[in-house]
């Protein structure tokens, strides 16, 4: 009696988690007796067992898996597809600027702080995450959460940026950031010197990395452009809608626009070209999606589309602006060390180029885009390890590769550590113009996998590297319980083990302690050890800390 051999493979779409051709990809396999095929496997390989199933999941190089298609010629060997959950879907617009979730896998803007200065952000939606927010003086806050949008214009421009991938509605572009709301109009849209320059204030001593700005006043605001200056210089990214002014006599961009210190957004249509109502001019830097936009919208004010259900289409340069914002938020996360000027420098040198060649006052320069890959991005090869992922580039030479905060260069292959899951790393290239280049990205590490612990913890890479010398294995259930307190005696086991010690018998050093006497004769002997032990392994593994 036979079962099934099957096998399947995780592909990850995007430059920036990369295998090379000798790299293991992880499968599952079906088959009985499953014992049969663990025994040609390592153990290492060996993600997770399912007895009961006769089933695995472990990695494997290509020659392995051929070879076990020839020993078990009755074996399925299948692909291990993505699922999605059906209501969850990228905005429509998202691919006119090349920034849909397949494009811009892994990065969504994971520890970047976004602000949306408008009517405030429905903190109800079931699309968005507000991590919180502020309600600009001057202005008639909202009732229990002051933030809260009485209006509907944040809501929407919220959902482009940041609607959350969770199964349901709409995926923003950036997902992933650190959303906040200020609420600086008032529920008819209107707003003040007072309240803007408030709001700037607010975001500048909370650390916001990015703030949308889908607002507009005919007038020069001396005021305003004085806040805005500030926040630039500290070094904010500013987008900012350029009008809804095209077809008045006062046809040219509005303020805050109009300031050299915010990035002006022009609005097109799904075929590219100028929204009828975009305001033209000068200023006008970049364009981008702007006729009827779907995104998230407060379910007490949806109602225009007769169908109530939290999500509404709108048209203008307020819906161009947050696609801008949004990618800036992804370069953000991928060019951690880049300033506002080199973010806004590369906006403007990769957008896809829209009416007369080069700048001009309806496009700017041109449609806004995401780009996946740079001539100078490193290509990695990656050779998994239990705990440990052995990294090199197949391109460019690798000049640092800095991971934790801990830079290290002049190496063949870089050791990074951690458990199940993608690990941030920064590599430093070198462009054929002889710039410097450093670029964020993620390394896939296939096991250990613990439930419990992810890599953005400080102690995964610990973990990771005490597991690939097998030195801790955690627990049955896959779960490593990193804040559970360890006993004593548990430490000495772990550094026992560490200095490969078998439970022998041992003479030891000290007159007053009877080699019977194991219990103290074994603490007592591996004491001085210990010491040195753990000040050699520091450097590899980072500091220890039990709990």
């Amino acid at each position: 009696m036979w079962r099934r051999f099957w096998i399947g493979v995780v592909f990850v779409i995007g430059c920036c988690v990369t295998d090379d051709v000798y790299a293991k990809e992880e499968r599952v396999i079906l088959y009985e007796p499953i014992e049969a095929i663990l025994e040609e496997i390592e153990e290492e390989q060996v993600v997770k067992t399912y007895d009961e199933w006769n089933m695995a999941t472990v990695t494997l190089e290509q020659e392995q898996i051929d070879q076990l298609r020839t020993q078990f010629p009755r074996a399925i060997v299948q692909m291990n597809q993505e699922y999605a959950l059906d209501g969850d879907r990228d905005i429509s617009s998202a691919n006119q600027v090349n920034a849909t979730r397949r494009m811009t896998s892994p990065y969504g803007g994971e520890g970047v702080n976004v602000a949306v200065v408008a009517s405030g952000v429905d903190v109800r939606h079931k699309d968005l995450n507000i991590q919180g927010g502020y309600c600009s003086s001057g202005i008639d806050c909202a009732q229990n959460v002051p933030f809260h949008d009485d209006n509907g214009h944040g809501t929407h421009v919220a959902g482009i940026i940041a609607a959350r991938a969770n199964g349901i509605g709409l995926v923003g572009i950036a997902p992933n950031v650190q959303l906040y709301a200020i609420k600086a109009m008032n529920q008819y849209g209107l707003g003040t010197s007072a309240s803007l320059i408030d709001a700037i204030y607010w975001t500048m001593k909370h650390d916001i990395d990015v703030v949308n700005l889908s607002i507009n006043t005919p007038r020069n605001d001396p005021s305003l452009q004085r806040a805005l200056e500030e926040a630039y210089n500290k070094g904010m990214i500013i987008v900012g809608s350029v009008g809804n002014n095209g077809l008045e006599a006062m046809n040219k961009v509005t303020y805050p626009a109009k300031y050299d210190t915010v990035i002006g957004v022009a609005a097109v249509d799904r075929n590219g070209r100028k929204l009828p109502k975009s305001a033209i001019g000068p200023e006008v830097e970049l364009s981008a999606p702007g006729e009827r936009v779907e995104s998230t919208y407060p379910l007490s004010w949806d109602f225009e589309d007769g169908v109530r259900d939290g999500y509404t289409r709108m048209s203008g340069t307020s819906m161009a602006t947050p696609h801008v914002t949004a990618i800036v938020a992804l370069y953000k996360e991928r060019f951690p060390y880049a300033s506002n000027d080199d973010i806004r420098r590369l906006l403007q040198e990769t957008a896809a180029d829209l009416g007369e060649p080069g700048h001009d006052p309806l496009y700017g320069h041109g449609l806004v885009q995401y780009i996946p890959y740079f001539e100078a991005t490193a290509k990695l090869g990656v050779t998994q390890q239990k705990g440990k992922a052995l990294v090199r580039s197949l391109n460019h030479p690798i000049v640092s590769l800095t991971m934790d905060g801990k830079k290290m260069t002049n190496q063949d292959a870089y050791e990074i550590y951690g458990v199940r899951g993608l690990k941030a790393v920064d590599i430093e290239t070198t462009t054929r113009k002889g710039e410097r280049f450093i670029e964020r990205q993620y390394v896939s590490i296939h096991s250990p996998n613990y439930q419990d612990v992810h890599n953005r913890q400080a102690f995964a890479r610990a973990i990771g590297y005490l597991s690939h010398h097998e030195q801790i294995q955690g627990f049955d259930d896959q779960t490593f319980r990193p804040y559970k307190e360890m006993t004593r005696a548990e430490a000495v086991t772990l550094i026992g083990r560490a200095l490969q010690l078998d439970g022998t018998l041992r003479e030891t050093e000290f007159e007053d302690v009877s080699p019977f006497s194991q219990s103290a004769m074994r603490k007592l002997q591996v004491a001085l050890k210990m010491v040195r032990f753990v000040q050699m392994h520091l450097s590899h593994a980072g500091r220890w800390r039990f709990y």
